[in-house]
């Protein structure tokens, strides 16, 4: 799969650890909604996993960069 630029950044900042989709927003600076399509696509691809689904906590599985 090929990543676009907010996916490259949505899985470094997973590399640090667990984060949950606001604090993805608040630290790449992108609304909630575009991290929100960007999540459903990694997650299809089983690159990401949801590991709370209330608080929409995110951990990275598979990173196709490796």
């Amino acid at each position: 799969m090929e990543l676009d630029d907010t996916q490259e950044k949505i899985l470094d900042v997973l590399q640090d650890g667990r984060a949950t989709q606001a604090m993805l927003s608040d630290e790449l600076d992108y609304s909630s909604q575009h991290i929100y399509q960007n999540m459903k696509v990694l997650l299809a691809a089983d690159i990401v996993t949801k590991v709370h689904e209330t608080s929409a906590l995110y951990e990275l599985k598979n990173d196709p960069r490796d």
